[in-house]
């Protein structure tokens, strides 16, 4: 018996079909064209039935352009940012993102310090908040130094200052400008403190400033208020002690916060950061750090600064403080971890001394870069939002007379020449550069 085979001539010349041409892909072939159109309407109703309803209820991504990215350096998943107008950032985020971004307002300077719960959540959202047009700055949060690390390899020749040359020019300017105190000139006298590190010599820089001539008018009033943004402060040392700064609106102990100012117990000020929240016992050191109520240091550099401003004087022990009467508000804003300075911490701190009642705001630190850029080169290009983020921070003390005192680093480098990369704080306006 003969075999029949497919697609025989003689099955094609009967008008018979072969088996894979029936059906629905048989009618596709047949009509391509008219499939390909149906397949866009298709997809066209998925993009208007899901992917729009979805945008407009979580936020679609947006691209990023070249000219618009944001240079930050590497750090925690935090970030400061500031709006011209009344706006909230967490509000610019998607909703989606929200619940992983917690958001703190500051009162006087409008700040705001987002947190993040990882990095990917930052990088998601950033460029909402970049959109804004009335974006002021946006940084990723970065730390300050007491001890500036200015690379050793840049030639700082052209700005080197020598320090004993700056002062006695400062001191010729004081002699010589006529300023009349009370009738009298300003000048030396014989008063003497009897603490210790003054009558030994140690303390050679109270006649070099004629701190001595000064007490001839006032050792400075109980009613002024420094407050010292540092590493806290021994709060019972003997030196120091009868001069703190006491929140009197608030009852000590109680758990409550009495003034409802956002701080409870905050009897001598703040510790913004020095908290232990968690510890690593096979390192043996602390992992994550907090807020807490009393500002215990962790390093002596904040009571060494405290000391010079305000230690008790005649008292047979110790130093003297320029402004022996004055009260100190101990505001700490180094971490548990290495003492780390972080500039939401900073910030954070100008606003509690805005809010509280200061006078005067000491910072007893500088900016820090961690790549050793040299002070002559160019600036990193998130440097700008560094700069905004103090001049937005300070504007409100400013403004309400209270004078912010910063470090002007160690380095014996005229700061005022730094035209590319600023030492800010103290190449801002309204502070005494020290």
């Amino acid at each position: 018996m003969p075999k029949v085979l497919p697609n025989s001539r003689s099955d094609a010349e009967s008008g018979a079909q072969p088996q894979a041409d029936e059906g629905f892909w048989g009618w596709v072939r047949a009509h391509a064209w008219m499939s390909a159109a149906l397949v866009f309407l298709a997809a066209c109703i998925i993009v208007i039935v899901i992917v729009v309803p979805v945008c407009t209820v979580v936020g679609c991504p947006k691209k990023d352009n070249d000219t618009n990215k944001l240079d930050f350096p590497p750090g925690l998943p935090r970030l400061l940012v500031n709006y011209l107008g009344d706006i909230n950032a967490t509000e610019l985020i998607p909703p989606i993102l929200r619940q992983y971004v917690t958001n703190l307002q500051l009162d006087t300077s409008n700040i705001q310090i987002l947190d993040f719960i990882d990095e990917d959540v930052l990088q998601e959202a950033k460029s909402y908040l970049k959109a804004e047009a009335s974006l002021n700055f946006l940084t990723r949060d970065f730390n300050m130094s007491r001890s500036p690390n200015i690379t050793a390899s840049a030639n700082v020749s052209g700005v080197l200052a020598d320090a004993d040359d700056v002062l006695q020019g400062l001191l010729d300017q004081l002699a010589g400008s006529g300023i009349n105190f009370g009738g009298r000139r300003l000048q030396q006298t014989t008063v003497r403190p009897n603490d210790p590190f003054y009558t030994n010599g140690s303390q050679y820089y109270i006649d070099r400033i004629n701190a001595t001539g000064a007490w001839s008018y006032t050792t400075g009033a109980a009613e002024v208020v420094v407050a010292i943004l540092d590493t806290g402060v021994d709060l019972d040392h003997p030196d120091i002690k009868d001069n703190l700064w006491v929140n009197r609106r608030e009852i000590p102990g109680n758990g409550i916060d009495d003034d409802g100012n956002g701080y409870i117990d905050d009897i001598y000020g703040w510790d913004f950061a020095g908290n232990c929240l968690s510890y690593d016992s096979v390192q043996q050191r602390c992992t994550s750090c907090g807020p807490r109520n009393m500002p215990y240091p962790r390093d002596p550099h904040g009571t060494h600064v405290a000391g010079l401003v305000a230690a008790i004087q005649n008292n047979g022990q110790g130093i003297t403080g320029v402004a022996p009467n004055v009260k100190i508000m101990v505001l700490r804003v180094s971490d548990c971890i290495q003492d780390s300075i972080a500039a939401s911490n900073v910030v954070k701190a100008m606003d509690y001394a805005a809010r509280m009642g200061a006078h005067i705001v000491s910072c007893s630190f500088g900016n820090s870069y961690d790549w050793s850029f040299s002070p002559i080169g160019p600036a990193p290009t998130y440097h700008a939002d560094w700069i905004n983020t103090y001049n937005t921070a300070i504007k409100p003390l400013a403004n309400k007379n209270i004078l912010v005192v910063a470090a002007a680093g160690n380095e014996n480098i005229n700061v005022d020449n730094l035209f590319n990369l600023p030492y800010f704080q103290c190449s801002l306006n309204s502070l005494l550069r020290l």
